[in-house]
């Protein structure tokens, strides 16, 4: 059977075809042969992820994450790996939360005799709250 995955909303972004073949070696080795014959071959190690990130499909948080699940040996490995696909979205959002926090306190540094105690306890639960996501990613 061929599956046929046509770019560019394939796992890489190319067109792409996916054999599934009777198990047997000799079954294997002939239609690889076959294929080679005809100027095809299979995918190197890594080869689709590298394709992906070339055409923009995965970022390096999900190329990272990816080669994390990839090499999980525990449970704990494996569920901290799935949490990173979402990487560059969860660093942005923290990215956007130090600023809004440096803000922050950079405004009640300057404006300091205009502020009572309520700024302070915004500007704790902004940082926080950023420390709070990142105790949950790294799963404590």
């Amino acid at each position: 059977m061929a599956v046929i995955f046509k770019g560019p909303m394939s796992y890489t972004g190319e067109d792409l075809v996916e054999l599934h073949l009777h198990g047997s070696r000799g079954v294997v080795n002939g239609v690889l042969l076959d294929l080679n014959k005809r100027g095809y071959r299979m995918a190197e190690r890594g080869e689709f992820t590298m394709r992906a990130f070339d055409n923009g499909k995965m970022d390096l948080y999900q190329v990272e994450s990816l080669g994390s699940l990839l090499t999980a040996d525990t449970e704990m490995q494996r569920v901290q790996a799935l949490r990173s696909q979402g990487g560059k979205q969860i660093m942005e959002g923290w990215r956007k939360g130090l600023v809004m926090g440096l803000a922050h306190a950079e405004a009640i540094i300057d404006f300091s005799g205009d502020s009572d105690n309520t700024d302070l306890q915004d500007e704790a639960a902004i940082w926080g709250g950023i420390l709070e996501e990142v105790k949950i990613l790294r799963g404590r």
